[in-house]
């Protein structure tokens, strides 16, 4: 019985350390596809839409990198707010002034009302675009690099290619909050994403930075679709690739410089990503997700019921040793982030901080975003909750209804 109970639980972490060790080889077959194009050339015309609200940390260094991207030709970057009251206005009003060629514009979208903003203003710098190529790009994401849109832009020359994406990697890190935080995304991030675009059929995608004709987005429902819905980058792709077309993930991350992040916002952020996976993926995804991101707290389960095997103390050893070797590499970032030491000593923790909000997301379906709180509902639909008072159930599912009606008319 004992040798039993040993091998199934070899098996149940150890699928997911055969994993970790396999991300380098879904990454080759991911990869290996994606033919360099020389450039969309042609008569394209590129968009570069921003989504803005406050003027967070890093903005103005962000927009920066973007205003200076070369090798793309004729292009325009919308800056898009809902207030020019808005933190963020002031910012790229004195980016608008000094961008060269009258290359950025400020957009005001208005009031979001119960909307998300970012879709809210996203929608806004669609109308506004004259691009025939439109890149999506969250105000927190900073360019690797001057030429790093026109490689990203360049799959869409290929007529089946409809949508590239890519990952980001977290930069920075110098306190305990950001480090966990990189811990969190840097690995299993761009190990989703590249297991699923080897072997999942591509339909899925990373809102940090994505790019698509414009003709594309009117015929997969447009931006319309996806209003009040989580995980709407992941959702656009999906249908995209429902017209037959290929989502291409990029091989270079964009960058997200995080240097100080609270332990309040580290679980505000990880607790709003699970719940957006728990009600929004399907539910054997979501369980993967979470078995992958549990070995740690698996392998320690494992120790504890069997505390005299050497089986279950070597399997512990195996995680711990595999994830500090990642966390050593830190793949996926541009350049060496300092005292290696550091990130390799709290992966542990954040891959403990990351199965706890996997667990919390089924049983709390509230999520806070740009100090809003939502409900999310089925299928990934947010209603707002009110500051205070307590939500009953008729009126939660009333407007859950309401928010399905209105998405699918």
């Amino acid at each position: 019985m004992r040798d039993i109970v040993e091998w199934i639980g070899i098996g149940i972490v150890g699928l997911p350390m055969a994993l970790f060790k396999s991300y380098p080889l879904h990454a080759w077959a991911a990869f290996r596809r994606n033919k360099k194009t020389p450039g969309f050339g042609g008569d394209a015309r590129v968009s570069v839409i921003v989504p803005l609200r406050g003027d967070d940390p890093g903005l103005r260094e962000n927009l920066t990198s973007l205003l200076g991207q070369k090798g793309i030709g004729e292009h325009e970057v919308l800056l898009c707010v809902e207030d020019r009251a808005d933190a963020a206005a002031a910012v790229a009003e004195a980016l608008v002034r000094s961008a060269p060629g009258g290359r950025a514009r400020l957009v005001t979208s208005g009031p979001a009302g119960e909307e998300l903003g970012k879709l809210h203003n996203l929608k806004a710098g669609v109308r506004a675009a004259r691009g025939s190529v439109l890149v999506l790009v969250d105000s927190d994401t900073r360019m690797p690099s001057s030429g790093y849109l026109a490689e990203f832009i360049a799959p869409l020359a290929r007529p089946e290619v409809g949508c590239v994406t890519c990952y980001p990697a977290i930069r920075g890190g110098r306190d305990l909050g950001a480090l966990l935080l990189a811990g969190m995304i840097n690995l299993d991030l761009w190990g989703t994403f590249v297991v699923r675009a080897a072997w999942g059929g591509g339909s899925f995608a990373n809102g940090a930075c994505m790019a698509l004709r414009a003709e594309t987005l009117p015929r997969c429902g447009g931006l319309e679709r996806l209003s009040r819905r989580m995980l709407m980058d992941s959702r656009l792709a999906a249908n995209i690739a429902a017209l037959g077309l290929r989502v291409v993930v990029h091989r270079e991350p964009v960058l997200i410089e995080r240097d100080r992040v609270s332990l309040r916002e580290l679980w505000v952020q990880s607790t709003r990503w699970h719940v957006a996976m728990y009600r929004g993926l399907r539910p054997w995804t979501w369980f993967a997700f979470g078995w992958l991101r549990s070995a740690l707290v698996l392998a320690l389960a494992f120790v504890a019921f069997a505390p005299d095997s050497i089986a279950a103390r070597g399997v512990l050893l195996g995680v711990l040793g595999i994830r500090a070797g990642q966390a050593a590499r830190l793949r996926g970032t541009s350049r060496r982030v300092p005292d290696i030491a550091r990130r390799v000593l709290v992966q542990p923790l954040a891959d403990l901080v990351g199965a706890a909000a996997w667990l919390h997301a089924m049983v709390q379906p509230h999520v806070q975003w740009r100090s809003r709180r939502y409900r999310v509902g089925r299928d990934g639909v947010l209603t707002l909750a009110p500051a205070s008072g307590r939500i009953t159930t008729e009126r939660v599912e009333a407007q859950e209804r309401g928010a399905i009606r209105g998405i699918e008319a």
